[in-house]
């Protein structure tokens, strides 16, 4: 794409760390650190091609940032983050209904706290990776339903971090 067209002001307010997903025929915008009024958001905002809408003022999820959101089988999953970086959680949530209402799946998912971690759909699982918590994290782990987790990877060979990405092709994940 050699050119980029602005096709709206978002009504929300100013954040960082949120996350954004497609969900059926929509965008969807959920949480984020805004660092003035609310600091961590948990508010979700939908784009269907004309304008954007508040779909909740607050999800289930408490307001956090460094999170990570995924779409698999048509299920909205939000996976850890925090509300201080010093409280990372390891709580799964989900919403089928395009995040209008949120179900808690797991308090203390297997994997340790974390946040600015990494997360992909990859066939029909959700992998997580790395991010902080007590510690830099290198861990690899999957769920095929949100709530059942397996580690994949204890320590992968490349070091420990977090504010990566993690992306599936062509059969794949990287990690970068």
């Amino acid at each position: 794409m050699s050119s980029w067209t602005l096709i709206s002001q978002g009504p929300w307010t100013k954040r960082r760390k949120h996350q954004v997903v497609a969900w059926r025929n929509q965008i969807l915008l959920l949480g984020g650190f805004d660092g003035e009024t609310s600091y961590d958001l948990n508010d979700v905002w939908s784009w269907q091609g004309q304008s954007w809408t508040q779909v909740t003022e607050h999800a289930g999820w408490s307001g956090r940032d460094g999170h990570t959101a995924v779409v698999l089988n048509d299920v909205i999953y939000v996976l850890a983050g925090t509300d201080d970086p010093f409280q990372c959680k390891n709580d799964v949530w989900r919403s089928i209904d395009g995040g209008r209402t949120w179900e808690e799946l797991i308090v203390n998912a297997p994997w340790p706290e974390r946040w600015q971690h990494a997360s992909c759909r990859h066939g029909n699982r959700i992998y997580l990776s790395g991010g902080w918590g007590e510690k830099f994290f290198n861990d690899v782990w999957y769920s095929e339903d949100g709530k059942h987790w397996v580690l994949a990877c204890a320590a992968g060979p490349w070091k420990p971090r977090m504010f990566h990405s993690m992306a599936s092709f062509n059969g794949k994940l990287f990690i970068l």
